[in-house]
């Protein structure tokens, strides 16, 4: 008996067939497992941040009189603002109405990076916050 040629391709199918094609869209490619690409875009992103908060520290310090240098302290930098501790309202009205005399301004030319403006927090003990406590 011969046989059908046509009985020999459904067998054996082409790849043109259009399920081997379907088939192929359902293997998905091999995901990396390593963390290597994702830490170093996370160290980047910490070096840029670190830099920058520096940079408004040292321009912070720079600029500041000595008076409100004592009793403040820069906390950082979020979303272009400076966070800058102070121990009291007075010393935040003293601090508000020198960045409002042309305070701001000043430090906003020597920091390297932009500054929208300054946050003043009241904490009861500035020394404590920022590691100058030496009990």
């Amino acid at each position: 008996m011969a046989s059908n040629p046509s009985n020999k391709d459904s067998l054996n199918p082409s790849p043109s067939d259009p399920l081997d094609r379907l088939r192929g869209f359902r293997v998905y490619p091999q995901r990396a497992r390593g963390l290597g690409d994702d830490m170093n875009l996370q160290m980047q992103a910490m070096k840029k941040i670190s830099k920058s908060e520096s940079s408004a520290n040292e321009a912070w310090a720079t600029v500041v009189p000595d008076q409100i240098r004592d009793c403040t302290s820069v906390a950082g930098l979020k979303a272009g603002k400076v966070v800058v501790l102070v121990p009291s309202a007075a010393h935040r009205y003293m601090v508000d109405r020198w960045l409002g005399s042309g305070g701001l301004s000043e430090f906003q030319a020597l920091a390297q990076v932009p500054i929208r403006g300054v946050d003043l927090k009241i904490v009861a003990d500035v020394g404590v916050q920022i590691g100058q406590n030496d009990t």
